[in-house]
């Protein structure tokens, strides 16, 4: 167990800097270039480099090859952990191996300058708490969670502003943002200070809140929209009986196209089709005559998906490539499919994130 290389989780080394900030008031930076082995380096603020041997989880029976595995490594590697219990936060200190959680239980002592001992241990998970779940967590990827999200990472002016206006670029109520933001920085896509991510890995506001390792947080948003928030805004699915139905109501230019049909405007054969509406416009009056005049037969299975629009008129008609890219996935487009590759460098491209 012990020998096997650490894997690099971004989550929870921005988790884990932010409570260190909180509990000591010492910035840490994940810096661009890497140790020799590969892992992490980070930067203590004033401390030097360490690289970064990160653990998820360290069941009890697996401390002692733990402690050992990392005693082998060159001198200033840092443990990251998810959670360290007192029992092995004594061991560490014993051991002289630097440590910080993101409960904020942490060590570190300078030797070499004589200038810092910190030790921090006893704060424990919540119980009957499963992260993602419980308080205010659990909130950035429901409905209202994920308007404010989508805003959030494709409006700058968004992440910079108060409460109030970041509520009123979503549709939602001004209570909810608190909430949602909180469970942005648990999941460890928001900070507000503490660790300063690489230039490709976030999308900063003016007043220090920065989104962070936003290819992760796109592709989640994706996968939650099409379960959650496209399936709230869905107006009606129509079977098509066969192609040139659905052309001709391409023809009509009615709506907005998203998937396949928005990214290259080029007819494809694909499991579904989604169309969007503008809320309160006459598109949806103009649904119905469409249907009508098509005899286009409502089913919840049909290929043709006709959903309303969530974003508003100032952000243009068509989708986002956010959007977009979410839309392929559930037309059922392949991920290795190179229109899908495209789509994904698009996107990376709008939210100034590193494709990945």
């Amino acid at each position: 167990m012990a020998d096997q290389e650490p894997v690099l989780n971004k989550h929870l080394l921005y988790k884990a800097a932010i409570a260190f900030y909180h509990q000591v008031g010492l910035r840490v930076s994940l810096e661009k270039r890497v140790c020799e082995r590969g892992w992490p380096l980070l930067r203590l603020e004033g401390h030097g480099l360490y690289s970064a041997y990160i653990k998820n989880w360290v069941p009890q029976a697996d401390e002692a090859a733990l402690v050992e595995s990392i005693l082998k490594q060159p001198k200033k590697t840092v443990l990251v952990a998810d959670y360290v219990n007192p029992q092995l936060a004594e061991r560490l200190r014993v051991q002289g191996i630097p440590f910080m959680d993101a409960l904020g239980n942490l060590f570190f002592s300078d030797q070499s300058k004589q200038s810092l001992y910190l030790f921090i241990k006893g704060y424990k998970p919540k119980k009957r708490e499963a992260p993602g779940l419980s308080g205010a967590e659990g909130r950035a990827f429901t409905v209202t969670g994920l308007q404010l999200l989508y805003y959030l990472m494709t409006d700058p002016n968004c992440l910079n502003g108060s409460y109030r206006k970041m509520a009123a670029a979503a549709g939602i109520a001004t209570g909810s943002v608190g909430p949602i933001l909180q469970d942005l920085k648990n999941q460890g896509f928001l900070i507000e200070h503490g660790l300063n991510p690489p230039a490709s890995d976030k999308r900063r506001g003016s007043n220090g809140r920065a989104l962070v390792d936003i290819p992760s947080l796109a592709k989640k948003w994706c996968e939650y929209y099409d379960a959650v928030l496209k399936k709230r805004k869905r107006v009606a699915r129509f079977v098509i009986e066969d192609w040139a139905q659905l052309q001709q109501v391409q023809k009509r230019r009615l709506g907005s196209w998203g998937g396949c049909l928005q990214s290259d405007q080029a007819f494809q054969e694909r499991d579904c089709y989604t169309l969007y509406l503008q809320k309160g416009a006459s598109d949806l009056s103009s649904l119905e005559a469409l249907s009508d005049e098509l005899n286009l037969k409502r089913s919840p299975h049909g290929a043709l998906d006709v959903v309303e629009a969530f974003w508003s008129r100032e952000h243009g008609h068509a989708p986002h490539p956010l959007i977009t890219y979410s839309d392929m996935l559930s037309e059922g487009v392949s991920r290795d499919d190179g229109c899908m590759t495209a789509a994904w460098q698009e996107v990376m491209i709008k939210l100034g994130g590193k494709a990945g």
